[in-house]
C-alpha cells in the first residue's frame, strides 16, 4: 500500500515507510543512493541488509516507480 505522492509506503508487514529522494550527502554514514526512513522510529536505512534498504527500496519502486530514476 502506497501514497505516492506523499512518497509514504507499508512494507509487507505493518512498518511504513517514508521516501526521502536522492542521498545527496556523500560524507555521511549512510552509504544508499536515496534515503528511506521508517516512520515509526525516525531511523534512516543506511544502504545495507541488516536494515532491510534493499527490500524496502524494491517495494517503493514496485508501488511508484515514477520515483525512482
Amino acid at each position: 500500500m502506497a501514497n505516492c505522492p506523499d512518497r509514504r509506503f507499508k512494507s509487507f508487514g505493518t512498518e511504513e515507510y517514508v521516501f526521502l529522494g536522492k542521498n545527496k550527502d556523500t560524507n555521511s554514514e549512510i552509504f544508499s543512493d536515496y534515503i528511506i526512513k521508517k516512520i515509526k522510529t525516525n531511523e534512516i536505512l543506511d544502504g545495507s541488509t541488516a536494515t532491510g534498504y534493499e527490500i524496502q527500496l524494491g517495494v517503493f519502486e514496485a508501488l511508484c516507480p515514477s520515483f525512482i530514476k
